[in-house]
């Protein structure tokens, strides 16, 4: 039960904007199921130090997570995490590298379940970054609004409130 409390903690410290507090949680969460053997378990761990790592400017640190955290994932049909495949493609926008962050949101989308909501908007909000970063902000407000209407029925407010921010610049 300590290391997902780590994790959630990390995830409320970077919300907060204290990236030292998030980093450490994040990585004694990781500590804690690298001990205990739960290798896979390890995912929100290492997404949760990328976020961190992009928070901080080290693209290059925050893709080297993501790719492990596709490597602890990947299953034999060569599909990772679609988690993980959003946070590389988040990595490699951070580093302005929009090519591979093109190739790791087509490989989240083809990872994606139907039934996913929150992956979905993620995935969407993650499109939006794209296309604005291309210059399109039409293309990117109309992902954004696609990932709002796509998490109202949920009632998380969190994941609307990620869209709402990044709605917000898009509409200037």
């Amino acid at each position: 039960a300590e290391a997902p409390a780590h994790v959630t903690l990390g995830e409320v410290a970077r919300l907060q904007g204290d990236l030292d507090a998030s980093e450490r949680h994040f990585a004694d969460g990781n500590r804690l199921r690298l001990e205990i053997g739960f290798t896979r378990k390890r995912l929100w761990s290492l997404l949760g130090l990328a976020q961190v790592a992009i928070a901080r400017g080290e693209p290059e640190a925050a893709r080297q997570l993501a790719r492990e955290a596709i490597t602890l994932t990947t299953q034999p049909d060569g599909t990772a995490d679609v988690e993980a495949e959003l946070h590389l493609a988040e990595a490699c926008l951070a580093g302005a590298d929009l090519d591979e962050a093109g190739a790791a949101l087509a490989r989240a989308g083809d990872a994606l379940q139907e039934v996913d909501v929150f992956s979905r908007a993620r995935l969407q909000r993650t499109q939006a970054k794209l296309a604005a970063a291309s210059g399109d902000l039409a293309a990117a407000t109309v992902l954004l609004e696609r990932s709002l209407g796509g998490l109202e029925a949920t009632g998380h407010r969190l994941d609307q409130l990620h869209t709402l921010i990044e709605l917000a610049p898009a509409l200037r």
